[in-house]
């Protein structure tokens, strides 16, 4: 493709289609040195990758995101960057911030990935009395025994709320759906939500095993932070989990939570008691990072 930046190592290829593949070659000596072309850190050749499901070395998450960092940033930066820390469970740098900030302000429930709809209960409530069977999510959100729900008493649940429904509101609550298809995959709570001093406590889940770790977690805390504190004006956020739960202990700790309280051995499972752990977030420590 004719650019004013093209150079024997560095240039683009295209197509009548409009693809495009930015080209970067370089060439190390056996003992890292480099001989031709982009001079990258020869240590950042440490990542594996197919092209046609053929193995070959390239650069690492890590680095790609060292590399988009440096230089004014535009839009496709933070979209590239992001993706690969979603993906890979990076921590972003400081200079997208002020891109994670204006989405945020902006789009209050559509994420890239995930948005945050209002439950439909005549539409869902089959899916949510699915996820009442699945014990593994149900015993890692509740302490409570749980059971299985028909859809009938889910919506019956939701015609009671929307009944008891105080003024001001002591609970919101919210479905998570995944941009591509629409589909329902997890739910966000505020619950016990203090409008005197400012706090809540909130839930958040990905019921399926299968829909974890792919930044849908990520995006819809982002998404919750940013309601909770500036459009619910919210000073702190509560969560409780079971010391048992380390997944969601540390993707808490990653956003900012801190540890608070330990309740010592207060839930009773699988033959062994465990304690209940709370976490709490102020909203000065999540605008300063």
């Amino acid at each position: 493709m004719p650019r004013n930046d093209t150079r024997e190592c560095n240039f683009v290829l295209g197509d009548d289609r409009g693809h495009q593949i930015d080209i970067h070659s370089y060439t190390f000596d056996s003992t890292g040195n480099l001989v031709f072309g982009v001079p990258y850190p020869y240590d950042s050749l440490n990542g594996t990758g197919a092209v046609n499901e053929f193995p070959v070395k390239c650069i690492s998450p890590e680095w790609m995101v060292k590399f988009h960092t440096g230089y004014t940033l535009d839009e496709n930066d933070y979209h590239d960057v992001q993706l690969l820390c979603q993906r890979f469970s990076i921590a972003i740098p400081s200079e997208y911030k002020k891109f994670e900030v204006k989405n945020m302000d902006t789009q209050l429930f559509q994420g890239k990935l995930i948005c945050l709809a209002a439950p439909d209960p005549e539409f869902d409530a089959e899916i949510e009395s699915k996820w009442t069977h699945n014990a593994e999510f149900a015993r890692l959100m509740y302490a409570e025994p749980m059971r299985p729900l028909s859809p009938n008493i889910i919506k019956k649940k939701y015609a009671e709320a929307n009944q008891a429904t105080q003024n001001p509101p002591n609970e919101f609550r919210f479905a998570i759906r995944t941009q591509a298809d629409d589909r329902l995959i997890g739910l966000l709570r505020f619950i016990r939500i203090d409008w005197s001093n400012s706090g809540a406590r909130f839930l958040l889940g990905i019921v399926d095993e299968n829909d974890r770790g792919k930044g849908y977690g990520t995006e819809a805390m982002q998404l919750a932070l940013n309601y909770a504190f500036r459009e619910m004006n919210l000073y702190r956020l509560s969560a409780n989990v079971l010391e048992s739960n380390s997944r969601a202990l540390a993707f808490l700790r990653k956003h900012g939570f801190v540890d608070e309280v330990r309740r010592r051995q207060a839930v009773y499972r699988d033959g062994k008691y465990w304690d209940w752990v709370m976490l709490g977030l102020l909203r000065d420590e999540w605008s300063a990072k």
